[in-house]
């Protein structure tokens, strides 16, 4: 096997690798913030391992500088491309049916669909399909709808 061929397969597996990091942070966490984390760190140990690059080196890693930022960026968009599959991955895990079912004891995070939609300045049937299509954080509780106080406006 050649040194090209070696490179190639180091280069498919680091790839892999990235992927599955991001896939398998954001398939467990649902968050983007343990993905930012992540990068942040693999930046700091990219960019220590390159100073002690070029201190061992004597300044000849500058000619291998800009193909190791390539190879960090291609490992960042590949941990990026993996959350964002794992992103979906939890969703799916984790799907509610928009609108549930409210208990006595949570109608009080709650405020009734009509008052909240005269508060907001929306019609009723606005509110509702936005609750429908998971905008709004809503459910029915005795066949009345309700949507939760965190969906207010801060105005």
């Amino acid at each position: 096997m050649d040194l090209f061929g070696i490179l190639a397969d180091i280069v498919y597996a680091v790839a892999g690798l990235a992927f599955l990091c991001g896939l398998l942070i954001t398939a467990v966490t649902g968050a983007a913030k343990p993905v930012k984390t992540f990068l942040w760190v693999l930046t700091g140990i990219f960019t220590v391992l390159i100073i002690v690059g070029f201190v061992f080196t004597r300044g000849l890693l500058i000619f291998l500088f800009f193909q190791l930022v390539a190879l960090i960026l291609v490992w960042y968009m590949f941990v990026v491309i993996g959350a964002v599959c794992g992103g979906g991955l939890y969703s799916l895990r984790h799907k509610q049916p928009p609108g549930k079912r409210l208990t006595q004891s949570e109608l009080a995070d709650y405020l009734p669909a009509a008052d909240f939609a005269a508060r907001e300045g929306i019609d009723m049937e606005r509110a509702l399909a936005r609750i429908r299509s998971s905008y709004y954080r809503g459910g029915q509780y005795d066949g009345a709808w309700y949507i939760h106080k965190s969906e207010q406006s801060q105005t």
